[in-house]
């Protein structure tokens, strides 16, 4: 059964901290009163303007939770009947928001320690109240929590704060009429959800209609505790810090995105369960840390080896999600750097900018690509580089300056890489996580280009996916330290859509919609490297292996399958692999030059309905 405050309970207090932290200066109160002059929440923003912290917190709080009660109630009553399972969902969420209303308005006192039993009787008593933050409030706007979240996102200049409330009320909504997770809300339910999605859509247009408008000066001297982006005392757009930006998710959000990011990364096994060791070991000290135990106090700068295109910088930043999400970074953000950022033309210049890139990474993650350059000719022959050292031992310091404010991540070919590290002892004793990003194997490669033609709406005929495979079999066959792993698959997918517009712009007559999105084999260009002769090779004869998503059965089809939707006896419908060939079943390649795949290879690609 969903369970709602799990779901939004999150976002909830994310939310309220947000605005409180937004209407933390009475310059920023003034302003909201303005936005919503003449409506009764003026009232309220003139009471928060003297009071303290304490209060705008309780009040964006119960503000939230009055959005929430009423749509909760609302979801309830769509269809005219009070059903239990709806019940049921309904208290997940009730029941803690009941429990703060008691400890914070005293006409509520009675409902504390809410009993499922009781949901209906609170909710009764909460739509017949007439009070400030009850259901049927003559002085406030019932949905004030949604005009804080408004004002907010206007303040700061960033929708971010509104579309995070969006989705909290249409899940609370779509939970309670669709308990069972399956998509069961009637036409009636539908149509609720439609009207409170074109009440959000009317706020939405009011943070755009603000953000078109040039800022507002006021005559007053600035004060420095202004919350970033408010528009005051200033010309200029407002714009939040790269800090406030990457805050904007709540860390418990952004954790699961960072976690579904990486499992959706094609390939990089070993990559991906390093990172997920390296997750269960946050998750333990987390846990050690609630029970009042010693953390570990572990490095977690980290060394990333690897050729071009392995996905380095991606999983840098996936990493930076991680470390906010677990609370040991402020913000999930990360700055890129090389040598030619943080190295001078002079001697002293380059401390200066290698600190000035350092600082602007506090509180996330610095990632220093080709990071083997800093040491320059000493890490190939031993010879001194007296700017590199000056940008080495700058870094070696701030590291230990802001050991909890800085994750530094070191990337680069994997034997310039250790040559690096030697030419430091700072350099070894700082980083003390590696992790090795091998080569894209031939079906991974093939996923990637099938990957980039699909999101370009693009189609691949038998034809064109037989030769892009052996394209690409054949250059991972001849690959060296310089092979280009997803950036190689890229130049092809370039090529191939180079070579397809080409072919069709020579074509006599009109283009119809189905030639512009289908790439043949004639777009594919040959891999004249590769030591047999394209023109002898004939896929007719060909046998291709697929794995069921759905019930898991293996199978082998001919050519002609290769990229087509197919259906399973089992009623799974998926697009048939094109990377798993039986071995010596193509006619014309020389034996050997094609690999065993695993199962997982084989897997199909599920079809999802548009």
């Amino acid at each position: 059964m969903v369970n709602l405050f799990d779901m939004v309970g999150s976002d909830l207090n994310y939310l309220a901290g947000t605005v409180t932290g937004c209407l933390d200066d009475p310059r920023a109160l003034r302003a909201a009163r303005q936005m919503v002059d003449g409506s009764p929440e003026a009232e309220v923003f003139d009471k928060l303007d003297l009071a303290d912290k304490g209060l705008r917190e309780r009040v964006a709080l119960l503000a939230l939770g009055t959005d929430c009660l009423n749509r909760v109630s609302e979801a309830i009553l769509a269809d005219g009947q009070v059903e239990q399972e709806e019940l049921d969902v309904a208290f997940t969420l009730v029941g803690p928001v009941a429990n703060y209303f008691s400890q914070v308005l005293d006409r509520y006192a009675g409902f504390a320690n809410l009993e499922p039993t009781e949901t209906v009787e609170f909710l009764v008593e909460f739509r017949n109240d007439r009070g400030w933050f009850g259901g049927h409030a003559e002085r406030c706007i019932p949905y004030f929590g949604a005009t804080l979240c408004c004002v907010t996102s206007i303040l700061l200049n960033d929708p971010k704060t509104f579309d995070i409330y969006e989705h909290m009320i249409e899940d609370v909504m779509v939970g309670v009429m669709d308990s069972e997770g399956g998509d069961a809300m009637n036409r009636v339910e539908r149509r609720v959800v439609r009207r409170v999605q074109e009440f959000h859509k009317s706020f939405r247009e009011t943070i755009s209609s603000y953000a078109s408008q040039p800022s507002r000066r006021e005559s007053e001297p600035e004060s420095k505790g202004l919350p970033q982006g408010v528009p005051f005392g200033d010309s200029r757009p407002p714009q939040p810090s790269p800090a406030a930006k990457a805050c904007q998710t709540p860390p418990e959000e952004a954790l699961r995105q960072a976690s579904g990011e990486l499992d959706a990364l094609i390939g990089l096994p070993e990559v991906k369960a390093e990172v997920k060791r390296l997750m269960s070991f946050l998750t333990v000290q987390q846990e050690r840390q609630k029970h009042g135990l010693q953390a570990s106090t572990q490095s977690l700068h980290f060394v990333f080896t690897g050729n071009p295109g392995t996905g380095k910088t991606t999983v840098a930043r996936i990493l930076g999600s991680i470390f906010y999400g677990f609370g040991i970074l402020k913000s999930a953000k990360m700055v890129e750097c090389d040598r030619a950022k943080v190295v001078g033309g002079y001697l002293g210049q380059t401390a200066i900018k290698m600190d000035e890139v350092i600082q602007s990474a506090l509180d996330g993650v610095l990632f220093i690509d080709e990071a083997y350059t800093l040491a320059g000719d000493a890490a190939k022959f031993g010879q001194g580089d007296m700017y590199g050292e000056e940008a080495i031992n700058t870094l070696l310091k701030r590291m230990e300056d802001f050991r909890s404010q800085l994750i530094v991540i070191a990337a680069g070919y994997p034997q310039p890489m250790q040559k690096f590290l030697h030419s430091n002892p700072g350099l070894e004793s700082r980083f003390t996580r590696f992790i090795n990003f091998g080569d894209y194997t031939v079906s991974d490669l093939c996923r990637i280009f099938d990957s980039f033609c699909r999101s370009s709406e693009y189609t691949l005929t038998p034809n064109a996916c037989a030769q892009a495979y052996l394209l690409f079999t054949a250059a991972y066959s001849q690959r060296d330290e310089r092979f280009g792993n997803a950036r190689f698959v890229r130049n092809i997918y370039e090529q191939v859509v180079g070579l397809h517009s080409e072919r069709l712009a020579n074509t006599a007559g009109g283009i119809d919609k189905t030639a512009l999105v289908t790439l043949d084999g004639q777009d594919v260009p040959r891999f004249s490297e590769s030591g047999f002769d394209p023109t002898a090779i004939n896929f007719m004869e060909s046998r291709w292996e697929a794995v069921c998503p759905g019930c898991g059965k293996e199978s082998s089809a001919g050519f002609n399958y290769l990229g087509q939707r197919v259906s399973c006896k089992c009623g799974q419908k998926f697009l048939f692999p094109w990377w798993c060939p039986v071995l010596n079943s193509i006619r014309g390649v020389p034996a050997g030059l094609l690999a065993s795949v695993s199962p997982a290879d084989k897997r199909g690609i599920v079809i999802l309905a548009r």
